[in-house]
């Protein structure tokens, strides 16, 4: 790359994207005034030293700015797949405000999201190229450095949840997580051992994400208080006003009884019983305390962390607060989405009757969490009652 230039990729697929491809990569060449240096994937890392998902992955890393063609594709209605998957990858990464999407006369737009940059061609690419300069001259200056942008709450949102960062979050009815993505909830329907959530496709990584899942592979759904682990019965995605999503989730049997298979007691004079075990867990993922001692995985510690895939070694809240906006009402709330999930997959309880998040200019400074185990010999259902001041 030209120091000093703005690198951008151009992503395009299928036979009718070459002429538009080609007249475009002439044109940002020959518009010296742009500062602008075109990048084609086929133009990086030979191909018999990676794959192409690895390809496509180090020239997103290299771009400051992407344009994405999307023209007709007997494929899909929508464009050539793999330029989908490319703006999905591209949004994953950057976000939606360093990408334009450039589509021909008759390809449906995934969804209209706002802040994403959409133009429209009916013969000739170089119809929208007075457009595409504006996009180009927007970019501040060099962007060599540029990482890439932490994960927000939807710009299509209403502006109106932000305030100076002071909540108090008792619950997360805009978000449902689908197979660990969140989504901007509609609706959620229980029916027996069936959940039907039906959600906001808010940009093509959303959809792409969708269209993923595979009919009778297991998933789970995550939303208000409660995790629902099964097979996946069924799943689409529809265009109205707003790109909608729907999935379809068949709870089994050994989801329900989730945990059991891992409750161990530790005798001994300083023993525990499996309740008390999983109340440590809970609160070291909550606080952070009891702190996991480093290559100690005997006695109560290996308990503590428990059978899952993911042993429970420290809290969950400094991950998740890495990347959101802490003035964002929407972002805590979806943040205490995250943690019903953990403190749900790694058994510390069966059931959360309560989970409050106090935030204070930006700052997490006291959780208020309440959950019951199982009975698992007919007594009394144990309950975990966390309340305890915090600083993340």
């Amino acid at each position: 790359m030209v120091s000093g230039k703005l690198r951008v990729l151009v992503l395009y697929g299928g036979d009718a994207a070459t002429t538009p491809r080609n007249e475009l990569v002439a044109w940002m060449v020959e518009k010296k005034a742009l500062n602008a240096e075109p990048h084609l994937v086929a133009w990086g890392t030979p191909h018999s030293e990676s794959t192409v998902a690895e390809r496509v992955k180090e020239e997103i890393e290299r771009a400051d700015r992407a344009i994405a063609i999307v023209t007709k594709d007997v494929r899909s209605e929508y464009g050539a797949p793999n330029v989908l998957e490319e703006i999905g990858r591209w949004l994953q990464a950057k976000g939606g405000r360093t990408l334009c999407v450039i589509r021909q006369g008759g390809t449906q737009i995934n969804s209209n999201v706002a802040g994403l940059v959409y133009l429209s061609f009916e013969s000739r690419i170089r119809e929208v190229f007075d457009d595409l300069r504006d996009f180009l001259a927007d970019a501040p200056g060099v962007a060599a450095d540029v990482k890439p942008a932490p994960a927000h709450v939807p710009t299509s949102i209403p502006r109106a949840h932000s305030s100076a960062g002071d909540f108090t979050i008792t619950a997360s009815p805009s978000w449902v997580l689908v197979a660990g993505r969140p989504y901007r909830r509609l609706r959620v329907d229980e029916n027996g051992r069936t959940v039907t959530a039906t959600f906001v496709c808010d940009d093509p990584a959303d959809e792409f994400a969708v269209r993923q899942l595979q009919q009778r592979s297991e998933v789970e759904l995550v939303y208000a208080h409660h995790l629902a682990q099964g097979v996946l019965s069924n799943s689409g995605i529809t265009h109205d006003a707003q790109a909608t999503g729907t999935v379809v989730v068949t709870i089994r049997e050994g989801y329900e009884r989730r945990g059991w298979q891992q409750e161990m007691s530790l005798g001994g004079p300083n023993g525990m019983s499996a309740d008390e075990i999983a109340e440590q867990r809970a609160r070291r993922l909550l606080t952070g305390e009891p702190k996991a001692r480093k290559n100690d995985m005997h006695g109560p510690e290996t308990l503590i962390r428990g059978m899952s895939a993911t042993p429970v070694i420290e809290s969950a809240l400094p991950r998740l607060l890495a990347s959101v906006d802490r003035t964002e009402r929407l972002a805590w709330e979806l943040v205490r989405l995250e943690l019903v999930r953990v403190l749900l997959l790694t058994s510390c309880v069966e059931r959360i009757d309560r989970l409050v998040l106090r935030v204070a200019a930006g700052r997490l400074v006291e959780i208020d969490f309440r959950g019951t185990r199982h009975v698992n010999s007919g007594g009394e259902p144990f309950v975990v009652d966390i309340k305890q001041d915090v600083d993340y």
